[in-house]
């Protein structure tokens, strides 16, 4: 590497050192932490052993939340290369959220660094493993990749090039770039993924032995445990079946064994913590959520969105406004933040904000950050059973927004009221008195963290199978009212059927 490249020495310390893992403090949590990522088996699988092999070449993009662990995976991952014979110098970091290393890029382009990077590594070691984290800070990124699949530099055998970025809108519009451009390997051919916060499952199965055992040794169809994502999805369906007395039998086990526990672990940590391995891990072990943890989160979501040319204090508005809940409904029309009252403007005098402005927001906060999941009306319209389509969206009825996180919603809730310290108190505290019922605390609250968090699973229902976003999932509307919180639908390869599995979300306080 030329001395024009001397910054990536820093950026990639098991060049050097081949104990860097070991001081790394990313890996050292996660080292010391229960809580593990499953996604990262597969990865070692699916995509570092074929290209050490040179099966083939590829690139693969990821996007996620700010703070799920996305750089924390991407250096476990080099890690786990390494120990399957990677040369480390084959392996190459670069974060486009690095200053420096952004104005190298400025003077010479991002495409001719990688160029030189990658054939390098390829003529010493005949590999090359590139990760560009957080690609959404330079805007071209995916134009510069483009051009070198073109050129044959990243069409070669022996040649991964991973991505990782925070907002979707972003990296969803570079798929258009990319298409046909990010190679095949192991018969995996799906080249965008989305990191989710960790699901109630992942969490307390890092947790809890006595419910990761069960998980295990317990099975439904028989077919295999609980730990598989098939026979989980097995009971959903039993469930929209009437008068399967099978599933009823199942659940009552289920309870009798893990159910108490499984539920203290809900409503007395993930309900609190959400699906953020390092929030879980805190939690976990001392039993508090440092205060600085939610307001960073806040503060990164806010200060983002001027990238996309949306004004923070707007935004701010909107959050503290609307989002009062984990849950809201509107049409696009109704939903509109009050327009008429609404006044703000960057150094300006007051003035209305427009619809097409509020959209914008929205996209934001939905498509782009993803705070917020859109589940919308649905109607049924039938269709091929091959396709699996079974449902239309109706866009004249409302839609329900719901947080993807209840860490995410706690962040947003209180840190947009100005709250800066013992958030996790107030957490805890409107929790509990809400699920009492107590006076003057608002019960609705509560259950309607509950139904965000079941619905904003079931949304996820299709990417724990095939890994990749598909527009199946919403609510159900008949003659105006809802008769289903939530409604998924898949096309099953090991039944050949299409699967209709409706969800209701009911909570009392009472047994």
């Amino acid at each position: 590497m030329t001395d024009d490249y001397a910054i990536l020495k820093n950026l990639n310390p098991w060049w050097q050192d081949d104990q860097w893992h070991a001081k790394d403090p990313d890996i050292k949590a996660v080292e010391t932490s229960r809580i593990k990522r499953r996604l990262l088996y597969a990865w070692k699988d699916y995509w570092l052993k074929p290209i050490f092999n040179k099966e083939g070449w590829a690139i693969r993009v990821l996007r996620g939340p700010r703070r799920v662990g996305k750089t924390t995976l991407m250096k476990l991952l080099i890690r786990e290369a390494i120990n399957i014979g990677y040369n480390p110098k084959s392996i190459t970091y670069v974060t486009l959220d690095d200053e420096n290393l952004r104005r190298v890029i400025k003077e010479k382009g991002l495409a001719e660094i990688l160029r030189d990077i990658i054939k390098e590594s390829l003529n010493q070691y005949g590999l090359s493993l590139v990760v560009i984290d957080e690609a959404t800070f330079y805007n071209e990124w995916a134009l510069a990749l483009k051009n070198l699949v073109d050129e044959g530099v990243i069409r070669t055998p022996g040649v991964l090039v991973i991505v990782t970025g925070s907002y979707s809108l972003e990296l969803y519009a570079a798929k258009r770039e990319l298409e046909g451009r990010m190679g095949v390997i192991s018969g995996d051919s799906i080249g965008q993924r989305f990191i989710y916060p960790l699901r109630f499952v992942e969490a307390v199965e890092s947790l809890s032995d006595e419910i990761n055992n069960y998980l295990y040794g317990s099975t439904f169809m028989g077919k295999s445990g609980l730990k598989h994502v098939r026979e989980r999805l097995s009971v959903l369906e039993a469930l929209a079946e009437p008068g399967n007395e099978k599933v009823y039998e199942f659940l009552q086990d289920l309870w009798n064994r893990v159910g108490r526990l499984a539920v203290s672990y809900f409503e007395e940590m993930y309900l609190y913590t959400g699906g953020f391995p390092s929030v879980l891990h805190e939690y976990s072990e001392n039993n508090r959520i440092d205060d600085q943890n939610y307001v960073a989160f806040y503060n990164l979501i806010v200060s983002d969105a001027e990238r996309f040319g949306l004004e923070p204090a707007i935004l701010e508005r909107i959050l503290r406004s609307k989002m009062s809940m984990p849950r809201v409904e509107g049409t696009l029309s109704n939903f509109q933040i009050d327009v008429e009252s609404f006044k703000g403007g960057k150094g300006s005098a007051s003035r209305a904000l427009r619809v097409e402005e509020v959209k914008a927001y929205l996209n934001y906060l939905i498509d782009g950050s993803k705070i917020l999941t859109k589940i919308p009306s649905l109607q049924y319209v039938g269709g091929p059973e091959v396709s699996g389509q079974v449902f239309d969206i109706d866009p004249s009825k409302p839609f329900k927004l719901i947080f993807t996180d209840p860490f995410m919603f706690h962040s947003v809730y209180w840190a947009s009221r100005g709250f800066r310290g013992n958030i996790a108190d107030a957490v805890k505290n409107i929790i509990i008195n809400a699920k009492s019922e107590k006076k003057d605390f608002p019960w609705q609250l509560y259950t309607s963290l509950y139904e965000s968090v079941v619905c904003s699973h079931v949304a996820r229902v299709t990417m724990l199978k095939y890994g990749e976003e598909t527009p199946n999932y919403g609510r159900g509307i008949y003659e105006g009212k809802e008769y289903a919180d939530c409604i998924v639908w898949y096309y099953d390869t090991f039944s050949s059927a299409t699967k209709i599995i409706p969800v209701e979300v009911t909570v009392s306080p009472l047994p």
